[in-house]
């Protein structure tokens, strides 16, 4: 792929490219805390009948009691992702 002088111009080569950006309300939007009611949106899109995960719990568990365990949950998720 590249001979001589292919690495040197690769930063040139990136510098060009059209990167588009993020609206503010875009930005605001992906960079805001999950709610519970997104979890169970994404929960109730997965297929049920699904060999359960390491902790053993099968989806079909997660869906039942995620209005329950499900803000302790994100509280958990968010926290890791801060110490990231």
């Amino acid at each position: 792929m590249g001979g001589r002088g292919a690495s040197s111009d690769f930063p040139q080569f990136v510098q060009d490219l059209p990167v588009p950006s993020l609206s503010v309300d875009n930005r605001a939007s992906l960079e805001a805390d999950i709610s519970v009611e997104e979890l169970e949106a994404a929960l109730a899109q997965l297929n049920l009948g699904k060999a359960p995960g390491p902790n053993g719990f099968p989806l079909e568990y997660w869906r039942l009691v995620c209005r329950q365990v499900g803000q302790p949950m994100l509280d958990m998720f968010q926290e890791a992702l801060e110490k990231r």
